[in-house]
């Protein structure tokens, strides 16, 4: 989990990870490779990447997006509640999000990530609820 604030000529190389992971492109344009295929990401677009999906992203001399980005492990309870996630169509995968959706996902962040650096026996729990909130949201707004 993090927010990556890119560079110009910026790269994350191809790769897999072995949970899943939502990504906001915010704040300018790049390159992101998704589900093996390189597309023109505009700031407000969310990718979801499955487990064992090839993704990463490339910057130009002029774009310098952030990423607002989160991993995280899907169960069956979070599949049947936002079965987008585990939608195997990556081209489905991809969501165009207007001001106001933005804005939810970076609230819904922020409090996860509050979560995370507060710590304490409800900290685990609280940031697990936050997780599902902010994918349950993003999977709704598919729709």
């Amino acid at each position: 989990m993090g927010t990556h604030a890119t560079v110009p000529r910026g790269t994350c190389p191809d790769h897999v990870h072995d949970h899943d992971e939502v990504c906001l492109v915010a704040d300018g344009a790049c390159t992101i490779v998704h589900a093996g295929r390189a597309r023109r990401a505009e700031p407000g677009t969310a990718f979801l990447f499955r487990a064992g999906e090839v993704h990463g992203y490339r910057n130009d001399e002029r774009q310098a997006p952030v990423l607002w980005v989160v991993h995280y492990r899907r169960d069956a309870a979070l599949d049947a509640a936002a079965p987008l996630l585990a939608e195997l169509d990556p081209e489905r995968r991809v969501l165009h999000l207007d001001a106001a959706r933005q804005d939810a996902f970076r609230g819904a962040y922020l409090r996860l990530l509050a979560e995370h650096a507060l710590g304490g026996d409800a900290a685990p729990v609280a940031a697990s609820s936050w997780l599902r909130l902010l994918l349950i949201g993003v999977a709704r707004w598919s729709g």
